[in-house]
């Protein structure tokens, strides 16, 4: 019996999945106990009151009432932070569960990073092989530094779902799935632009390999990618009446950083390692480590992952073109899982072992440092 369970495909994936969220749950355990009075909830909260607090709210809200007609402003008519820069799929499908916000949303969380691990082992068996080297990389996964969020009420787990599917379908050529899935990251969180991306990247190499296969896909998925990422901008324009109103709510949020309400495309990191760092040395920094990126992309490691790689390339350079760096850097760094496949190839023996180590103790850092909250707190998960 035994024996016939550790043959089914989806054994080893689920074992790994359960035991690192039997972890990362003592460690959300251990964290409420410690947990002060807070804005959200009293001292020593229990599990699922501490999962509900940061940016679970917004998405309780629109759980709760929908998305404002008209945008709250302040006496200079900037607008202020409200739930347009969260997207709808995740707190209206947590809805269809007909649990309490409070217990739906991490439940409904835990859910789907569970089949995101199916999935994504699924990937990594594709591209790896059978064995280890999918395993492990699933289990570098499920516990670098922000992987615990997934089983609170963010959309982490439904984004990253939504990414894995439409990957595993564009290496096993059922476009019809990649379709699908990008409509699900499309309206789960922000990032299907890098997906556009990625499917122009891969155009690109394959036109200069003169390799003509599926290059039609390519474009329409290019297309259907970039039009899905300007479709919740303009749902909430038209829903406002502001053309700008997803742009002027995102930009709410960077007002704390930067001071600015004028989004000006791949400025955010540059003004961030000044910010960080001082002026000329902060520049120099953010050059250094744009150019260790792209050199990243020619270990053979990351070459062995084959095209699946240029969605991480893809994903950075979105990143670079958008994001303000900040403590929410390392949850937004979480769909970059298909380097863990590289890592997986990298790392032998005791090494592994030494990698999960150090993983699991970057996740009390983060569960520490980003979700237990303690007044004035500037480290968003």
């Amino acid at each position: 019996m035994v024996d016939r369970l550790k043959a089914r495909w989806w054994f080893a994936p689920l074992a790994i999945f359960l035991a690192t969220r039997v972890v990362t749950t003592i460690l959300f355990l251990v964290a409420a106990w410690l947990q002060g009075t807070n804005y959200w909830t009293p001292a020593h909260p229990d599990y699922f009151s501490f999962l509900n607090i940061w940016d679970v709210e917004w998405y309780g809200r629109i759980f709760d009432g929908g998305y404002p007609s008209v945008l709250p402003v302040d006496a200079s008519g900037f607008v202020q932070q409200n739930p347009w820069a969260f997207f709808p799929l995740f707190p209206y499908l947590v809805k269809l569960t007909f649990l309490p916000w409070a217990i739906g949303a991490p439940l409904l969380a835990t859910v789907f990073a569970l089949l995101f691990a199916l999935v994504v082992h699924r990937l990594f068996v594709r591209v790896l092989g059978v064995g280890s080297k999918a395993n492990w990389a699933l289990t570098f996964v499920l516990t670098c530094a922000a992987s615990p969020v997934m089983q609170t009420g963010y959309a982490e787990s439904l984004s990253l779902l939504g990414m894995s599917l439409a990957l595993l379908g564009f290496v096993s050529k059922r476009y019809w799935l990649v379709y699908a899935s990008l409509a699900v990251v499309a309206f789960s969180r922000p990032g299907v632009l890098a997906f556009a991306a990625f499917f122009g990247i891969v155009f690109l190499v394959r036109l200069f390999q003169k390799n003509a296969a599926e290059r039609a896909h390519l474009v329409l998925l290019t297309i259907w990618s970039t039009a899905l990422g300007f479709a919740w901008p303009l749902i909430a324009g038209l829903v406002t009446g502001r053309s700008d109103a997803y742009y002027a709510t995102e930009m709410a949020w960077r007002y704390g950083y930067t001071g600015s309400t004028h989004f000006t495309p791949f400025s955010g990191f540059v003004v961030a390692f000044q910010n960080f760092f001082g002026g000329p040395i902060g520049v120099l920094i953010y050059v250094i480590l744009a150019a260790n990126l792209v050199y990243l992309f020619f270990a053979k490691e990351v070459i062995a992952l084959g095209e699946v790689r240029w969605f991480a390339a893809g994903y950075l350079l979105y990143l670079f073109a958008v994001f303000y760096p900040q403590s929410s850097t390392w949850r937004l760094l979480l769909p970059l899982f298909v380097l863990a496949g590289a890592l997986s190839l990298k790392a032998k023996g005791l090494w592994r072992w030494a990698i999960l180590g150090v993983f699991v103790l970057t996740q009390v850092v983060w569960i520490w440092t980003c979700w237990m909250y303690a007044a004035p707190d500037f480290t968003p998960p």
